[in-house]
């Protein structure tokens, strides 16, 4: 889902229990502040959010539009069931690479 910004705005806050969504940043700039620290920046492309979301935590960060800013967000369980998948297939491909291997060929494939 798209989610405009303006200059300014607070995205996250540090602390919140409320971990809603994950952020990709479409256009714009967006601060990461620690304890009112400046921690880093991010631009196009950069993704944030996703701690509080793997792990069920408070926000680890606020993060705040420094320009106008275009977020593409994704909800908890989209993200949970994105990050699923992606477990899956680098399993796969792990037991793809495992069963080519010469002394575990008279392995049965289900105990890969």
């Amino acid at each position: 889902m798209r989610h405009s910004v303006e200059k300014g705005e607070t995205v996250i806050k540090q602390g919140d229990t409320k971990s809603d969504y994950f952020y990709v940043i479409g256009s714009g700039n967006v601060k990461f502040l620690v304890d009112g620290k400046p921690m880093g920046t991010a631009s196009k492309g950069k993704a944030f959010g996703e701690l509080a979301l793997m792990y069920d935590c408070p926000r680890a960060a606020t993060c705040v539009a420094t320009t106008k800013c275009d977020l593409w967000r994704v909800d908890q369980h989209t993200f949970k069931i994105i990050r699923a998948n992606h477990v899956l297939e680098v399993d796969q491909g792990a037991k793809n690479l495992l069963m080519k291997v010469k002394f575990l060929e008279g392995l049965d494939e289900n105990l890969i």
